[in-house]
């Protein structure tokens, strides 16, 4: 009704507030430098990982390289362990690379190229593992078909790196143009890619097996004998080693696996005759593990002598199941003790 004081449009609309004028530029310079210092942080991070990840890298191409030598130059050459050293260090650099990526935080921006990296690193370590497996293998095995086809997956492995690496560095050329700073690339690394050596796994097998030095290598030896009392230095006219006077004689043989594989249970033995030719000792020096190339001292005695008297000396050391080289597993001399 008209008589009413309410006013049938409803109370009056509140007036916005408005930001005045000349809060306008303000507002938009600080906008401005929150997105700029978040671009910058976000930079900051790619940069940190790329720095980070570079060092890393350049270790592992030294390592192609090295590998590349071996496959080209070194083959036909490199003892067995020398082989098994150079290829499982490089695995335990691959790995400890991949592991320290996979410790650190990565950024948005890197993920992508991240992902690459580790299933390079990943591959080529898998690859290495592989093919030096199947290389003793066929070394070890003249006429198996299996150890080239544990080559061959293992260069393939190794192929699968390449490509995963290749990936990686095309994302990082990308990354790279992105970013303010001056970075520095990345090292080319292959392990296989264009390697006319490992085109066919059994021109690797076949190598192996007929040129290089990588086959199982059997052979330990007896290397010196030292006695106590030592010999005069001087000998009977027909070659026997003439001692002091003494009525015991104590001896040290150091016994050496001089092949390229382990042996165990090796066993040094003693035996003393006199001069009818029987038995006068017997005695073994027990059994003795020997790493490629480790040596060892056994010691026998004391054993009863006689001054005036000759006796013959043999030590002997047990053939190991496959060794070929027997010269060095006896060592024999007649000795007379001085009289009185």
């Amino acid at each position: 009704m008209l008589g009413d004081n309410k006013s049938i449009f409803g109370p009056p609309a509140r007036r916005r507030r408005r930001l005045p004028w000349w809060l306008l530029p303000i507002t938009v310079v600080i906008g401005l430098a929150i997105l700029a210092g978040s671009l910058r942080s976000e930079t900051r991070e790619v940069v940190a990982y790329l720095d980070d990840a570079r060092p890393l890298l350049e270790d592992q191409s030294a390592r192609a390289t090295a590998f590349e030598n071996l496959i080209r130059v070194d083959f036909v050459s490199i003892e067995r362990e020398d082989f098994d050293t150079l290829l499982t260090q490089t695995e335990a650099d691959l790995r400890a690379a991949r592991e320290q990526l996979e410790s650190r935080e990565v950024p948005g921006d890197v993920v992508i190229m991240d992902e690459f990296l580790r299933l390079a690193l990943e591959s080529w370590e898998l690859g290495l593992d592989t093919f030096a497996t199947g290389v003793l293998a066929a070394a070890d095995e003249p006429t198996s078909q299996i150890p080239v086809q544990t080559i061959e997956e293992g260069i393939v492995s190794l192929r699968i790196g390449d490509e995963f690496y290749a990936r990686f560095l095309a994302r990082s050329y990308e990354i790279i143009e992105t970013v303010d700073v001056a970075i520095g690339e990345f090292p080319e690394i292959s392990f296989a890619a264009g390697e006319p050596t490992l085109v066919s796994a059994s021109n690797v097998a076949q190598f192996v097996r007929a040129s290089s030095v990588l086959g199982v290598q059997s052979d330990v030896g007896i290397l010196s004998v030292v006695f106590e009392p030592p010999d005069t230095g001087t000998e009977t006219t027909d070659g026997a080693m003439i001692f002091p006077i003494t009525d015991t004689l104590l001896l040290a043989a150091t016994v050496s696996n001089v092949g390229n594989q382990p042996e165990k249970g090796v066993v040094i033995e003693l035996t003393m005759f006199d001069s009818n030719g029987g038995v006068v000792e017997a005695l073994s020096g027990g059994q003795v593990d020997l790493a490629a190339g480790e040596a060892t001292s056994l010691q026998f005695g004391p054993i009863s002598v006689a001054p005036g008297q000759r006796y013959g000396l043999l030590l002997n050391v047990d053939l190991t199941e496959n060794e070929v080289v027997v010269d060095n597993n006896r060592w024999e001399r007649d000795l007379v003790i001085n009289s009185p």
